[in-house]
């Protein structure tokens, strides 16, 4: 019988899915009052409460889901690079 310690695993995805809802309430900052359910207050007490739980995981789940978000984000930079039309006249 196979036995797996998915703790790891688990503060991962935690870490994670913590930076996307936190990128989700950094990006509910920038509505504008008609746009927004409650106040901007929200927003920031989100984000910060985000930022606070995932950098309270173990270091190994933060370094290895900052490692894959780094990744992430270089690869959609350099894609977004090379889409961009030429502007040659």
């Amino acid at each position: 019988m196979l036995t797996v310690d998915v703790r790891s695993a688990i503060g991962f995805s935690a870490f994670t899915v913590l930076l996307y809802y936190a990128i989700t309430n950094l990006s509910a900052c920038t509505l504008s009052k008609d746009e927004r359910m409650f106040g901007r207050w929200s927003a920031f007490a989100g984000l910060l409460g985000c930022l606070v739980l995932s950098f309270a995981l173990p270091l190994e789940s933060v370094i290895a889901g900052g490692l894959v978000m780094l990744a992430g984000a270089a690869i959609f930079f350099v894609q977004e690079r090379g889409v961009r039309p030429s502007h040659q006249a």
